[in-house]
């Protein structure tokens, strides 16, 4: 199936459903992730500033329950981004671990090459793997002897309706099995 026949397919059966939806990987190319980064930026916009913001104060907390044994380990996020919310906490996870590597996965070639140049700057020292592509055909392997860690921001969860959620971290465990 063409990428045109499966846009295709995903609109009608998104215009068929009682609840009218498009699947966010569609508009999520570069020029939607430079729109959304607006987006973002606008008061009316908190949930990234409330995920930042929980970060920050519990990030402690949540690198102890990510790496409680200090195991080599990949953090996958799926949906990064630009990855800006997550520098505190994988600085937090790589003081704690150094052999941390970072795997954000994201359909905009643009967010994760921003994403890149951002850590660059601010967190050097942490490995970086970017994967562009959609959360299951571009699923990072686990490096060999290595704990693999998935994070699905309740912002990109929010993109879904219930059943499309519980679908989506049904299909995230399978990967993880």
């Amino acid at each position: 199936m063409t990428e045109l026949e499966l846009l295709a397919q995903h609109v009608s059966e998104g215009l068929a459903a009682p609840q009218k939806a498009l699947s966010p990987a569609w508009f999520y190319d570069d020029e939607g992730s430079r729109l959304f980064q607006q987006i973002m930026a606008l008061p009316e916009y908190y949930l990234t500033r409330a995920e930042h913001a929980l970060l920050e104060a519990r990030g402690d907390e949540l690198a102890a329950l990510i790496d409680p044994a200090g195991q080599p380990l990949d953090l996958v996020e799926l949906g990064s981004g630009d990855g800006s919310k997550m520098l505190g906490l994988l600085g937090r996870l790589r003081a704690r671990n150094p052999g941390t590597v970072y795997r954000p996965v994201d359909l905009s070639e643009h967010a994760l090459t921003e994403l890149a140049r951002r850590f660059g700057e601010q967190l050097p020292e942490l490995t970086l793997a970017p994967v562009r592509g959609d959360y299951f055909n571009a699923w990072p392997p686990a490096g060999a002897g290595r704990r693999q860690v998935a994070l699905y921001m309740g912002s990109n969860l929010g993109n879904q309706d219930q059943r499309g959620a519980l679908s989506l971290l049904r299909r995230i465990r399978g990967k993880r099995r």
